[in-house]
């Protein structure tokens, strides 16, 4: 019976330590995905286990058991894990190496404690059960050890190594022939307890040896990651500096973990006292120098953070930017700047993530886009660009209402008060405008100058107080002024046709058509009115 609960115990731990040991090599390799794996690896081990069980009957067993170990793990490192033969081969001796020496201390301390042979316990079946679960369950206890004090990235190192060291491998296999050896020697000797304490202290030398030359591999294995990180760091530093050299205002690299500023330039200032200070004191004296408009504050203060640039890191991004508009507070010049943050990982330490950050002058690229897309005479919104601002609030199902403006008798004063008080009438227009529809709406309205003396409004209402017809009659009356010279006078006022967006406009070119019709209305019934389009009025195509 008690040799029956042995032989139980033992089948328990034996699967138990080969559950640990693949635990622990799926830290070292990446298991190969296959369906039928799990299934066939059981088969496998379960057979092992019984020829374990089988081999207690061996007096050999001291010696077959490590090579039974070695033959099996190899099995299933091969079928079941990716990963260079050395390093498996490495890998399996590792297991060996560890099974050797637990087996010989605790045999030794066995054979102290009962004052017998090793070869007497070998031929005693429960006394060798009971040390082969004494192995078993110390076995266990340094796996668990070293999967929980070990970090899961220095498995990976170990793995790396090992790809790469043959080295390794020959110490692994001068320490299995000395350890087999001695456990030889010892399995033959009589008992003497100076021979058992050699024995020992012969195996702790050779662990010792072996656990130093991991540490080792790990140390070596770091520096050369920390070096390669270094050398990319300086490569992408040098490239960051070449191609952002003109036109940077400031280039930094932070450490957001710890607000602190690693490395840091700039074309137009001297800023090498703020090496290894706190980011936040840099931002805050940015703040002091630079009055930030108050359209972009808000959003400055939030994305300029290292607690938002975190938090970035954190949902998957690596990197975003944006624009803000600023004024200098000892020259009050006007400028508009760009933020370019880039984040990555800190390989080199744990957990902790920096952040590339380029602040550049982009005045010049902003007044090329003005100019582009702006009335030179007025500076409103030029007619394809106004097109293409009304289409894209159609499209995200803003309810507007499109106003077109037409100037009456523009001619008459081009022909008869010259092209200069023409001019004087557009701009007067055009403020006119901008004064009457901005306070309305809830976005920014669009208006632009669509034509020589045409103009258009778009208004997303700001409450449901708005007045359609309210807005068209004090526009006309604003609109309608008189201009003279030393000869002539000229009276003008507006036409005005307006559209609502419905449930059936889809786009500028249909609304367009309806405010035209409208507009086409004032101007066919003696002009300075408006006209809001309604189904009776025919579309002029």
């Amino acid at each position: 019976m008690n040799f029956l609960l042995y032989v139980i115990i033992l089948i328990t731990l034996i699967f138990l330590t080969k559950s640990m040991l693949f635990k622990l090599t799926s830290k070292l390799l990446q298991t190969r995905n296959n369906k039928y794996s799990s299934r066939f690896k059981n088969r496998i081990n379960l057979f092992n286990v019984f020829l374990i069980i089988y081999l207690f009957l061996s007096p050999y067993a001291f010696i077959l058991l490590p090579f039974l170990l070695f033959c099996f793990y190899m099995i299933n490192l091969i079928l079941f894990y990716c990963g260079h033969i050395y390093t498996k081969i490495s890998i399996a001796l590792f297991a060996v190496i560890n099974f050797l020496f637990v087996d010989v201390f605790i045999l030794v301390i066995v054979s102290t404690m009962k004052n017998c042979t090793v070869l007497d316990i070998l031929t005693n079946p429960e006394l060798h059960m009971l040390c082969y679960a004494l192995l078993l369950i110390t076995l266990n206890v340094i796996f668990i050890i070293l999967m929980g004090l070990v970090p899961s990235s220095y498995f990976k190192k170990i793995g790396q190594s090992l790809d790469n060291s043959s080295i390794f491998l020959l110490l692994e296999l001068l320490m299995i022939v000395v350890m087999l050896s001695n456990s030889w020697s010892c399995y033959m000797e009589n008992f003497s307890d100076n021979i058992m304490i050699q024995r020992v202290i012969h195996c702790v030398f050779w662990l010792v040896v072996l656990y130093a030359a991991i540490y080792i591999m790990i140390y070596l294995e770091k520096n050369k990651e920390h070096s390669l990180y270094l050398q990319n760091s300086l490569k992408l530093n040098n490239m960051l500096h070449k191609t952002f050299a003109d036109d940077r205002e400031v280039f930094l690299q932070i450490d957001c973990t710890t607000d602190e500023i690693i490395l840091i330039t700039s074309s137009k200032w001297n800023l090498t006292n703020y090496m290894c200070t706190h980011y936040s004191q840099l931002m805050t004296n940015f703040l002091i120098y630079n009055h930030i408009h108050s359209d972009y504050i808000d959003d400055f203060l939030k994305l300029t953070t290292t607690e938002h640039m975190l938090n970035t890191f954190f949902y998957g991004q690596n990197k975003y930017n944006f624009e803000f508009q600023v004024t200098e507070q000892n020259t009050a010049k006007h400028k508009w700047l760009k933020m370019d943050v880039f984040l990555e990982a800190d390989e080199s330490i744990s957990e902790h993530t920096l952040a590339v950050i380029i602040m550049s002058d982009i005045t010049k690229d902003k007044e090329l886009q003005f100019q582009a897309e702006r009335d030179q005479l007025t500076s409103l919104y030029n007619k394809s660009i106004t097109a293409h601002l009304i289409n894209q609030r159609i499209q995200q199902k803003q309810k507007g209402i499109l106003f077109m403006i037409d100037c009456d008798y523009f001619k008459q004063v081009n022909d008869t008060l010259g092209h200069d008080v023409g001019d004087k009438v557009i701009v007067d227009i055009a403020n006119t405008i901008s004064n009457i529809f901005a306070p309305y709406s809830k976005e920014e309205t669009i208006i632009g100058r669509v034509g020589g003396d045409e103009f258009m409004a778009f208004v997303v209402p700001n409450n449901n107080k708005f007045n359609i017809s309210e807005i068209a009659e004090k526009a006309c009356s604003q609109l309608s002024q008189t201009y003279s010279n030393s000869v002539s006078t000229v009276s003008t006022s507006a036409s005005i046709g307006i559209a609502e967006v419905n449930e059936s406009i889809a786009s500028f070119s249909e609304l367009y058509l309806l405010a035209d019709a409208a507009l086409y209305e004032s101007k066919n019934n003696g002009r300075n009115q408006f006209t809001i389009y309604n189904s009776s009025l025919n579309l002029h195509i």
